[in-house]
Parts: C-alpha cells; structure tokens; sequence
C-alpha cells in the first residue's frame, strides 16, 4: 500500500513538471515567433513621432516667447524715446498767459510755438473788400527751453501788424481766445516732436502745415517783440 501512494505521487509530480516545462516551452516558442526587427522599427516610429511633437510645442511656445519678448523691448524703447517728450506741455491760464513748460532734467531745442489768437467780438483790422478780421496768428521760435523751467507768454507781450496802416498793435483790452495751439520741439536725442492740446506725436514733414482760410479771412501776423525770460519750475523729474 505505502508503495502504491508514493508511485502515485511522483506521477503526480511528474505530470505537473511536464505540464510546467510545456508552459514554458510554449512561452519561449511564442518569443521566438515575435519580428523583434519590426517591433523595433514600431517603437522607434512612435518615438519620432513623440520627438517632432515635443520639438513642435517647445518650438512653438518658443516662438511666442520671442514675440512677447521682442514686443516688450519694442514697448520699452518706445517709452524710453518719449520719456523726457512726455515732460514738455503747455496750458493757458485765466489770465490769458501761456505756460511752455520743460519738466525735464534736460533742455530742449528748435522750440516753435505755435497759436491763433481772436479778440472776441472786436475787429482788429479790415481786409481785402472790407472784411474785418479778428484772428491773429502766432509762430514763434526759442532757440532752447532749458531744463526744469518754463516760458511765459502773457497777452499784454502780444502784438499784431494792423494791414491798414502797417503798424504793429497791441492786442484790445478784451478777452482773447486762443486757438490751434502745439508746441514743436527737439529732443536731446535729435528727435522731433509736436504737442497739441490732446496728443504728443513724432513730427512728420506736413503735419505742421495748416490753412488759415482765404485770402479775404486769412489770420493777421503776429509777433513778440521780447523774448520771454525763463522761469524755474517745480517739480521736475530727476531734480533732488
């Protein structure tokens, strides 16, 4: 009896062995059918292909980067060139005197001011056939406006060229409006500029060329006999 079990656990045995070692061999046989030459020639096509992709995104988040970039610096050195043409303004006061005012820490050049006057309600001088005129045009020219300071214009400096009799008159004692004003100026880069009442632009040749109507309307001349003396002004930007 004691033989018959154990013969009958080693067959046992065995036929787990051989059914282990088919497993096994049946294992090896199926690797041994796999194309490893084409598995390979798979893997490195999906591995170009995650390579151009990743190439593709860092190219093109690299491209924007260089965009933001170089509009940045574009912006920057925008702002730089306006830097001290921001600091030069001008306004008119109730008492009808013209501030032209540096807020720089440098002086500015070729400074042309430019400005209609009209005595409200009163004929300065009569035109051709008759027609009274009432507007007087201003240009003048300051060689420089030094830094921090400004120039007055008040209205009793102001003179105009009466066309009946040729003479150089002062304005009425009447309220004066003033018109089409901007300042136009050099920078101490070289570069031009002109300020009007509502914007600061980089001068470009013809935008200061404007008509004054006909023949028959067209402004009086106008001229200050004394150039106006320079004022200190605060604050001013790079002045402890």
């Amino acid at each position: 009896m004691g033989n018959g079990r154990t013969s009958a656990r080693l067959a046992r045995l065995r036929t787990r062995r051989d059914r282990a070692t088919a497993r096994q061999g049946h294992t090896e046989r199926r690797w041994l059918r796999v194309d490893w030459a084409r598995l390979g020639t798979i893997v490195a096509i999906i591995a170009g292909i995650g390579t151009l992709l990743f190439t593709g995104v860092a190219t093109y988040y690299g491209a924007e980067i260089s965009k933001d970039q170089l509009r940045q610096s574009q912006e920057d050195a925008e702002q730089e060139s306006r830097d001290q043409a921001m600091r030069i303004s001008f306004w008119v006061e109730r008492d009808e005197t013209i501030h032209v005012v540096n807020r720089s820490s440098d002086p500015v050049s070729a400074v042309f001011v430019t400005f209609d006057a009209w005595s409200s309600g009163h004929r300065l001088s009569l035109g051709p056939k008759n027609v009274g005129i009432s507007k007087v045009h201003f240009l003048e020219l300051y060689q420089y406006v030094p830094p921090c300071s400004e120039i007055l214009i008040t209205k009793e400096e102001m003179r105009f060229e009466n066309r009946q009799t040729g003479k150089w008159e002062q304005l009425p004692d009447r309220r004066v409006l003033f018109y089409e004003m901007s300042v136009q100026f050099v920078d101490r880069d070289g570069l031009k500029w002109v300020r009007s009442i509502d914007k600061l632009t980089q001068w470009k040749r013809g935008s200061d060329e404007h008509s004054h109507g006909n023949s028959l309307t067209e402004p009086l001349r106008g001229m200050l006999p004394d150039a106006p003396v320079a004022k200190s002004v605060e604050p001013c930007h790079g002045k402890s």
